[in-house]
This record gives C-alpha cells, sequence and structure tokens, in this order.
C-alpha cells in the first residue's frame, strides 16, 4: 500500500457496536478508503467545474445566432 498515514473519525457507541458486529462480512477499512477516494474525486470534479464555469463567466458575451452565422460563413466558403 505504501506510505499510508492514520485517519480516525468518532462515531455513536451504537455504530461503533454494529461495525465490530459486521467485521467478519465487511472490509470497513477498505469501505472507508474506498469512499473517501470516490468523495476526492467528486471534490476534485466540482473544483475543475467551478474553474470552468468561472473562465466562461469572464468570456465576452456573443450576439444571438452568432455561432448559426459562423456555421453560415464556413458553409459559404466550400
Amino acid at each position: 500500500m505504501g506510505d499510508t498515514s492514520v485517519v480516525s473519525v468518532k462515531v455513536p457507541s451504537q455504530v461503533f457496536e454494529e461495525v465490530r458486529r459486521s467485521k467478519d462480512e465487511i472490509d470497513w477499512p477498505e469501505e472507508i478508503r474506498g469512499f473517501i477516494r470516490d468523495r476526492l474525486r467528486q471534490w476534485e470534479a466540482k473544483r475543475l467545474l467551478d474553474a470552468v464555469h468561472e473562465r466562461h463567466a469572464r468570456l465576452p458575451s456573443r450576439t444571438r445566432g452568432f455561432a448559426a452565422d459562423l456555421v453560415r460563413a464556413d458553409r459559404d466558403r466550400h
């Protein structure tokens, strides 16, 4: 697994007891690692999407029909 660090969390006693009772059937460390990996991927995707939206907002606005005019001009050249 390479270089690792420990993360600890507090859960209610009842939850801890359920985790302890189910440990033979559920690999809790792997479940938690998987959750953390998935959540970090979601966070990164949101961060990138926010950056794209911010960049898009700074672009100059175009008039209605601008894209159609570009397509028409391109077709006329051929």
